[in-house]
């Protein structure tokens, strides 16, 4: 698969095309988290946005281009979290507890913000698009990896051990907990102790 079937065919300009876009986007989302991939069209999400499947074409080629784009507007949240993230780890009279009880904060909250985009990137949906494997493997991913263990390298408080490993496993960990936390915990256990007990988790993990 070539780059360009995941590319936008071109940018909105006018404010009445940008709002058409939004609302196609919103309801590629939507359609997307009902449906799954399989079961989702491009009829379909051009009827939920109110438009027509030509005007959809016009910026977006096939639905693969439409779950890269959502995934770029998810990726885009999550990146400025993480940014706020290095910088804390980087400051050193902030606790690993509270650095990191504020990074699930923060991921938690792009979560609650729009519950249907984060369904509509679930692993089977990205699974089954062509997209998935590619936009998992960012180079700007890699950076932010990079960034992380350099400063877990650097902190008094984190132990000795293979910090590309010991980022790489966070963030996997993190990424699966934030979902789990706000997706498919039990809706019986507290959400302030599953808080709690996570960030024990992570703290048992890299403290020295």
């Amino acid at each position: 698969m070539t780059a360009t079937r995941v590319r936008e065919r071109k940018s909105p300009r006018q404010e009445r095309s940008k709002v058409m876009v939004e609302a196609i986007l919103e309801a590629a989302s939507q359609v997307f988290a009902e449906l799954g991939y399989a079961r989702a069209t491009t009829n379909k999400i051009a009827e939920r946005a109110g438009v027509s499947v030509g005007s959809l074409y016009q910026y977006f080629p096939n639905k693969d281009s439409l779950i890269a784009s959502l995934h770029r507007e998810h990726q885009t949240k999550v990146h400025r979290v993480i940014e706020k993230a290095l910088r804390r780890f980087g400051d050193h009279s902030i606790s690993l507890e509270d650095g990191l009880g504020l990074l699930l904060d923060e991921l938690n909250q792009i979560h609650e913000d729009d519950p249907t985009l984060t369904k509509a990137l679930s692993r089977e949906v990205m699974r089954e698009s062509e997209v998935g494997e590619r936009v998992h493997d960012g180079e700007e991913e890699a950076e932010k990896l990079k960034q992380l263990f350099t400063l877990l390298f650097n902190r008094p408080d984190v132990r000795d051990g293979n910090h590309t490993i010991i980022a790489a496993i966070m963030g996997q960990v993190i990424g699966h907990l934030t979902r789990w936390l706000q997706h498919d915990a039990p809706s019986d256990l507290e959400q302030r102790a599953l808080r709690e007990e996570t960030i024990q988790l992570l703290v048992r993990y890299l403290k020295k």
